[in-house]
């Protein structure tokens, strides 16, 4: 909830510097944090406020919100002047932290007249709500100004009346013959989409996109729920929808039904990157479907009617992000559809097409998946929660998908937060942990600095070095780099010299003074190293420095099998060993293959490293370390690698060579070669 706050700059001689202009508002700091627990024995709402930037739990007394009942939504309005707290069977209004008056939802046609909230949206004055029947109703409050005449007007009163702040909600009178309403949304157009929502006749600048349990996409104008767009036909997902004249009439139709088996239990239509591109829609449907749509025009008449005709969505993707919402539940926990209307009901029973009652909305609060967000680190978009978490941002107008790495399960929920101490950042929860993670999105001036709006999340990280090949370790989560820096070149001497004897050591330290002692420039060559990085923050864990005129050929992560091989050696059965190898199981291993550049007069060599990827024994979280399992010089240097089976193979030289480690020995063993006469 936020509440305006003047940012005092620090200025000295020197002045202060800037920083990127935000999306939102940059005044205004989140002072409450709403948690809402839906299970356990301490159900209800707890309140966090903000000081100094800390977070303390407010007492029940202090905070002025109603913590006995469960949160479906909280608003702000009139500048932070009124705060609107949904809960499931009344709405809190409160004028700064003082509580107002509480607004019950009652029907006094409906048997019993007590209604449940199950989602609620507001767009400027207007607040609809979705309740567990399959209705919405909608609230108009008050200007700030005639609010403040109607509460002059009870002087007499000692508590404020309901309808001093809000008109109270009515049903709203949306087409028949669609069945229930299972999710919606709402869309202010700001003037950057008047091209996509322009209609003939007064302007619409609010729209409600409403999901039918019938499979039908509808859209009306804000307030009036005039209808401007119906797509019946909405739950094949066509590539590409368009408005439809012909209303669905299942008394004459019989194909038609009122409660189809897939339908939408989310829905969002934002701009993703900015207010400028054009808007995406997106499905979350009961079967664990994500469905985006962008949305476009297409007018080749360039006539203009009263609703939106011209108006088009073309799937953009689809995805699978989880487990999907169950169709069928007990009495306990969610509610029925009934039929309101008894005419209705005796058409549908004279034609034989009476609708089955089925349990679309659950008697809770909806636990959103799709959080939109304004601005978390100066980027717009949106969260998707559950086991696969995931950020959507754009590129040029392209959508993109990134998945929530570094971490372990799901999300189930999270909320932008901005406080001194953590400015623009998040707040999310992970039950596998059972704790609230404050966060920010790393970027622009944090290290490394990451792009997150690209096609492929990119960090810059500056390894002081030029990189030859990387290696990701996929149980550790860490990455092994080889670099190499440039250093001085350092003779050695010839292999064919004796350099046991003291005289030649003599001789070789003194020609290598000599060397050095010249004024000219002196050769340069390049130093080869592994280092070990952090997945998280990229911090140096670990580095080995190679010799001197050794050269990384080749680096890769290969699977070894972890099963002993002395056992099969000289077995003729080899179908029977081959089986064996396919069936053991394996584990990371990091191999590197080196070679040394010498003068041409002296064999080549080369060197084979095995390296594995270890906790420290430390406090520190993911302190790893690089353990040496295996190195030992080669005939010539390493041109190729893989591992087959188990087995590592190397091409040393003209030949390939096969091997399996021992690991009771700590060796690499050779069990086959072919010698291929080529490099």
């Amino acid at each position: 909830i936020r509440r305006k706050k003047k940012r005092q700059r620090k200025r000295g001689r020197g002045g202060g510097g800037k920083t990127a202009p935000p999306l939102d508002d940059s005044n205004s700091y989140n002072t409450h944090l709403l948690i809402t627990r839906a299970r356990g024995q301490n159900q209800g709402t707890m309140v966090w406020q903000s000081t100094n930037g800390r977070l303390e739990e407010v007492a029940p007394e202090d905070s002025g919100f109603e913590l006995r009942g469960l949160t479906v939504n909280v608003f702000n309005m009139y500048g932070g002047r009124m705060t609107v707290q949904v809960l499931q069977r009344y709405m809190v209004v409160l004028r700064g932290t003082k509580k107002a008056c509480n607004v019950f939802f009652v029907d006094p046609q409906q048997e019993p007249p007590q209604l449940h909230a199950h989602h609620a949206e507001i767009a400027g004055s207007h607040l609809v709500l979705l309740t567990t029947q399959g209705c919405l109703r909608m609230y108009t409050f008050h200007s700030f100004e005639e609010q403040e005449r109607l509460l002059a007007a009870q002087k007499g009163d000692t508590k404020p009346r309901p309808t001093s702040f809000v008109d109270m909600g009515h049903k709203l009178d949306l087409t028949p013959g669609l069945g229930k309403v299972t999710a919606f949304t709402l869309f202010v157009n700001d003037g950057t989409c008047d091209e996509l929502f322009a209609t003939k006749g007064a302007e619409v600048s609010t729209f409600c996109f409403v999901w039918w349990s019938s499979g039908a996409l509808e859209i009306y104008s804000v307030p009036e729920f005039h209808s401007l767009f119906l797509c019946p036909a909405m739950v094949s997902m066509p590539k590409v929808a368009i408005h439809s004249m012909d209303r669905p009439n299942p008394i004459a139709d019989s194909s038609c039904t009122l409660y189809a088996p897939e339908y939408a239990t989310e829905m969002l239509v934002r701009q993703v990157g900015s207010n400028t591109e054009s808007p995406y829609m997106f499905f979350l449907m009961n079967t664990g479907e994500l469905y985006v749509y962008s949305l476009f025009t297409y007018n080749p008449t360039g006539e203009m009617s009263g609703s939106l005709s011209s108006l088009r969505f073309s799937k953009f993707c689809r995805k699978f992000v989880g487990k999907g919402v169950a169709r069928e539940g007990s009495a306990a926990t969610s509610r029925e559809f009934k039929e309101d209307d008894e005419a209705w009901l005796a058409q549908m029973e004279a034609a034989g097409l009476r609708p089955r009652d089925r349990e679309f909305l659950v008697h809770s609060p909806s636990k959103r998946q799709l959080i939109p967000f304004n601005n978390i680190n100066h980027y717009r978009g949106v969260f998707l929660c559950g086991d696969q978490p995931a950020w959507l941002f754009t590129c040029k107008g392209y959508l993109l998908l990134h998945h929530m790495t570094g971490i372990e399960g799901p999300v189930r929920t999270l909320t932008p937060f901005h406080i001194p101490n953590c400015e623009y950042g998040f707040v999310d929860y992970r039950p596998q942990e059972r704790c609230l993670h404050i966060s920010l999105l790393q970027s622009g001036d944090y290290k490394p600095q990451r792009v997150l709006n690209t096609w492929w999340p990119m960090a810059r990280v500056h390894l002081k070095a030029t990189p030859h090949f990387v290696m990701f370790h996929p149980v550790q989560r860490s990455y092994t780099v080889v670099t190499s820096q440039p250093s001085l070149y350092r003779p050695r001497p010839s292999d064919l010299l004796d350099q046991d004897d003291p005289e030649v050591q003599r001789q070789f330290q003194q020609s290598l003074k000599d060397y050095y002692a010249r004024q000219v420039p002196h050769a340069m060559q390049e130093k080869y190293s592994v280092s070990l990085y952090s997945s998280s923050d990229w911090a140096l864990l670990d580095r080995i420095d190679l010799e001197d005129n050794e050269v990384v050929v080749n680096a890769k992560t290969v699977m070894l099998s972890k099963e002993d091989r002395s056992t099969q050696m000289g077995n003729d059965d080899d179908e029977l060993n081959l089986r064996r190898r396919k069936g053991a199981d394996t584990t990371t291993v990091q191999c590197i293959g080196t070679g040394y550049v010498v003068d041409e007069d002296t064999a080549g060599r080369g060197k084979v490293l095995l390296l594995d990827v270890f906790p420290r024994m430390s406090k520190k979280k993911n302190d790893l370390k690089l353990m040496v399992l295996y190195h030992e010089y080669t005939k010539g240097p390493i041109t190729a690698m893989t591992a087959i089976n188990g087995y590592l193979a190397l091409a040393v030289s003209s030949k390939i060579m096969i091997y399996w480690y021992d690991w009771s020995t700590k060796k690499l063993v050779i069990a086959s070669f072919y010698d291929a006469q080529f490099f």
